[in-house]
């Protein structure tokens, strides 16, 4: 699955019962940092790409430069010039790290396509299994 081993004390049932779940999370992580992260209109959706599926967030937000779309995915990173808009309002600069970790681990890849001030499309995949 994802080459992890379980903590001791607890057996391989409670491994296989988390590992089925792992994947909905991995989603609702995704999905909750920009649905609770903005007060802007968030567009989701879902397709079916035969051998994985892909799920994205569109925003109208204020868009990402070419280097903030590969620094995002970076542990503590957080995009200048874009306010923070959720609880405290001071992120840590986690979310889409923990978001691309828990996917990768289930075989999925995640991806941000935007243009600065036109908003951004965040995405990602996880296999399909027929």
């Amino acid at each position: 699955m994802c080459g992890a081993t379980c903590a001791p004390g607890y057996g391989a049932a409670a491994w296989q019962a988390w590992a089925s779940q792992a994947p909905t999370w991995a989603c609702s992580c995704f999905l909750s940092r920009f649905i609770f992260a903005t007060d802007q209109p968030v567009h989701i959706g879902m397709t079916d790409e035969g051998d994985v599926a892909r799920v994205w967030v569109n925003d109208e937000g204020p868009g990402l430069s070419a280097e903030a779309q590969q620094e995002v995915w970076q542990r503590f990173h957080q995009v200048k010039g874009i306010p923070v808009q959720s609880g405290s309002g001071k992120g840590l600069g986690l979310g889409l790290y923990i978001c691309q970790i828990l996917i990768a681990e289930h075989l999925g890849e995640v991806g941000v396509e935007s243009t600065p001030g036109e908003g951004s499309t965040f995405w990602f995949t996880l296999p399909i299994f027929r």
